[in-house]
């Protein structure tokens, strides 16, 4: 009877370890640690934007400079006459349009000159007309024998002189137009004043540098690269 009651109690110990163990398994389980015996290792949820694809691609290799940044146009306005500045219309630093007005000289002189050769030229075509109806009238007296050829010479002279006479008269127009355009000075391109040389009231000579304008829509980068990678 004592032996039996030895083997009933030994076998419940057996189940109450079986069950303790089973018990720490299953509590392992539930926190993701490994428990006594042995478990699963802990687990992680990834989202679909943590997962990315492995791209096999080239890498661009790249090599840093410094430098300086360049105008790629620089222009040096100079005076076309000599004269009197009336007016200085920007400063530097000021940004300009190709074909403002930037500065003007004193233009009475010039304009004076203009309106003379243009009235020359008024003058000499009335005197072409003249030369050319006299010569037309001369051509129509000789064909009727009523003047000598010696007459028909002379007027057709007078028409050849009338014509020098305007032709010059037409080129001085020209001539003074121009002076009294050049009076005027206007940005050659669109920029910025970098320069301004002259002042209001001053007495410029021709061919002496006004502004300095630089243009800064487009620039270019001066700068010097290492031997090694200038073969690239």
């Amino acid at each position: 009877m004592i032996r039996s009651l030895h083997s009933v109690s030994i076998a419940l110990a057996i189940i109450a370890l079986a069950a303790c163990s089973k018990g720490g398994n299953d509590a392992a389980a539930a926190t993701g640690k490994a428990g006594p015996g042995g478990g699963r290792a802990a687990s992680v949820t990834l989202a679909q934007g943590d997962i990315g694809r492995a791209v096999r691609m080239a890498i661009d290799e790249t090599v840093g400079i410094t430098g300086d940044l360049q105008p790629i146009e620089t222009v040096d306005v100079k005076a076309r006459l000599e004269g009197n500045l009336q007016s200085v219309l920007v400063r530097e630093g000021d940004r300009v349009a190709r074909g403002q007005l930037i500065a003007a000289f004193e233009s009475t002189q010039q304009a004076s000159q203009r309106k003379s050769a243009e009235a020359e030229q008024v003058a000499a075509r009335g005197d072409l007309k003249t030369a050319q109806w006299n010569y037309d009238q001369s051509r129509e007296l000789f064909k009727a024998g009523a003047i000598p050829e010696h007459d028909l010479r002379v007027s057709e002279q007078a028409v050849a002189t009338a014509q020098a006479r305007l032709a010059a008269a037409e080129a001085q127009v020209r001539a003074t137009s121009e002076s009294e355009s050049d009076t005027r000075v206007f940005a050659p391109t669109s920029g910025i004043v970098a320069k301004r040389m002259i002042e209001p009231g001053e007495r410029v000579s021709r061919g002496t540098s006004m502004f300095t304008v630089v243009r800064t829509d487009v620039l270019e980068l001066q700068a010097a690269v290492p031997a090694r990678q200038s073969n690239d």
